[in-house]
């Protein structure tokens, strides 16, 4: 396979014709060599996660049609796709892609309601605002089997008037918040499309926002975009070196924008945050920390937000459009030291998908289908089983998983029914663990990485 090649420019050519993701997974099904999706769960196994996700799904809907209003509409006070309804028309969708028919109407019907929570958000960024719902809407219908013209929604514009108006020198950065997640939606677009023209504009003010050191490059949060425990740590500004709101995450999105178009800037930007990186993953067996330099602690706590089991997906999706840029032993080194840790090591304390078990165990079957390496399979299950045993402690089957975590966007012991720290994401966890599936919804997390021959 011609990697970074022709399986992603056969994706594009894909691409005026339906969502890029449902795209991506045309051609999956297309190549004889990314044929499928392999079940990383023994079937035991496998049946009790898929028979868990299905029992969530019905527990969520039984929620929703007990909260509707006065108009007959759902009500729901989170808006956006980390919180709001946008994660549970996509889990709703996989459930009807899984074969589970009941599912059709209650994602079409959630489907229909996006747009009243797309007129409804108004924050520019990607997690937490409209550009987040406008994919993930375009994405729940591919699913069902019914593209939307790329026509039919035209937030092209208004993400070009958004970038144009960013101080370039103390733009966002992170996936969460900043540029970074933006060019997610700006690479679900058509080629052609105003919004694919704004990849360049993203790259560039990425460029004009970093700290240039030598061949090094880094991106400063300032203090007042730290959480405030960490603003007197960090006086002057932090470096965070995770996934979610950091030099990670912005690694793994220029990687992206490469495997569909050759930005020489995005190359030489990558290769600079990847040479800062290599400092802090060569240091022995010790783990990446969530913050470079001040008094942090020295480990973060294993997750899709921050650790080395996402650096490592960041690496690999470098090394996928860039051989010679790393080694499968880099991956591998990353990834590898992390997988032994007990759960108390890794700080993991719910199942949720950003920060907890369901996401660690997506993450770890994302890299065995791109390696074919068993000890990711290994450590899929045991996160797997540990997110069952979570989730069934905090609300079993029977309703949308809640926990309080005055970290994650302010969440509190609300139910959560949203992708990142709710039910729709650990759903969406056990299906793509579960089945075989493409998860092709993964790629709003930037962990869709193509499978390897170099890194197996």
């Amino acid at each position: 396979m011609e990697r970074g090649g022709k399986f992603w420019r056969r994706a594009r050519d894909f691409a005026p014709h339906c969502e890029w993701a449902i795209a991506a997974t045309l051609v999956y099904r297309m190549s004889p060599v990314l044929r499928r999706w392999r079940v990383v769960l023994s079937p035991e196994l496998a049946d009790r996660a898929f028979k868990h996700a299905v029992a969530i799904g019905d527990a969520l809907y039984v929620f929703l049609r007990a909260n509707r209003s006065s108009s007959n509409r759902f009500s729901f006070e989170r808006s956006g796709l980390a919180l709001g309804l946008v994660g549970p028309a996509l889990f709703f969708a996989y459930l009807r892609k899984a074969g589970v028919e009941r599912f059709e109407s209650r994602a079409t019907e959630l489907a229909e309601h996006l747009v009243d929570e797309l007129a409804a958000t108004q924050m520019p960024t990607f997690f937490e605002g409209v550009f987040g719902v406008a994919w993930a809407w375009q994405h729940t219908w591919a699913t069902l089997g019914s593209p939307i013209s790329r026509n039919d929604l035209l937030l092209d514009y208004p993400l070009k008037q958004y970038l144009s108006s960013l101080p370039t020198r103390h733009t966002r950065h992170d996936v969460i918040s900043g540029v970074a997640g933006l060019s997610i939606y700006a690479n679900s677009r058509p080629d052609g499309s105003m919004a694919r023209e704004q990849v360049a504009v993203i790259v560039r003010l990425l460029a004009d926002c970093r700290t240039v050191v030598g061949n090094e490059c880094y991106w400063l949060t300032p203090r007042d975009q730290l959480p405030p425990d960490l603003r007197s740590v960090h006086p002057a500004g932090g470096i965070n070196l995770g996934f979610a709101h950091g030099q990670a995450g912005v690694i793994a999105a220029l990687s992206r924008i490469l495997m569909l178009d050759e930005i020489p800037q995005a190359r030489q930007l990558r290769g600079e945050a990847i040479a800062y990186m290599r400092a802090w993953w060569s240091r022995d067996s010790a783990p990446v920390p969530p913050y470079a330099g001040g008094q942090t602690a020295s480990r973060a706590r294993l997750a899709w937000c921050y650790g080395d089991l996402t650096l490592a997906v960041a690496l690999a999706l470098a090394e996928a459009t860039d051989e010679a840029l790393l080694t499968a032993e880099d991956v591998h080194r990353v990834a590898g030291r992390s997988l032994l840790l007990s759960q108390a090591e890794a700080g993991v304390v719910d199942p949720s998908l950003c920060h907890g078990s369901a996401g660690l165990a997506h993450i770890c079957a994302r890299l065995f289908n791109a390696t074919g390496h068993g000890k990711f399979r290994v450590a899929a299950e045991r996160w797997l089983i540990c997110c069952l045993e979570q989730h069934d402690a905090f609300v079993g089957a029977a309703g949308p998983y809640s926990k309080p975590d005055s970290q994650v966007f302010g969440a509190s012991a609300a139910p959560d029914l949203g992708l990142l720290t709710g039910s729709a994401g650990i759903g969406l966890s056990l299906l793509a663990l579960a089945t075989e599936q493409l998860p092709a919804w993964d790629e709003c997390l930037l962990c869709s990485i193509p499978p390897s021959r170099t890194l197996a």
